[in-house]
């Protein structure tokens, strides 16, 4: 708990010393989580490995999901649709967290696969 407040201190001290413009570009280029809930949806978000992507925003540009311990084990690339499937029969159960490119933005889901 100590180490979270200190580092939501640095973050404070950080966004305070920022100039008005810079808060500004970072604000515009960022995407609020209730942003990122209403544009991206992933369905059903407990499934024995079948995964629905679905964009409000625009199109997926990138899907990449990591395992628990940060490896890499699929990228979608080129998807290029506002919907994307990807299979995750053949994994272990285990969350899986999803980054999602949409209109050059991120977007972090979890996904948890029984």
């Amino acid at each position: 708990m100590k180490k979270l407040i200190q580092l939501s201190l640095v973050v404070i001290l950080f966004l305070a010393s920022m100039s008005t413009e810079a808060q500004n570009v970072a604000k515009a280029n960022s995407i609020t989580e209730k942003e990122a809930v209403i544009s991206m949806v992933v369905y059903p978000n407990l499934s024995r490995g079948d995964f629905k992507f679905q964009s409000n925003m625009g199109n997926i540009e990138l899907i990449e999901l990591f395992s628990q311990n940060g490896q890499l084990p699929i990228t979608s690339g080129n998807v290029n649709r506002n919907r994307a499937r990807i299979d995750l029969s053949s994994f272990k159960a285990q969350i899986i967290t999803a980054r999602i490119a949409v209109n050059g933005r991120i977007i972090h889901k979890r996904l948890v696969k029984n």
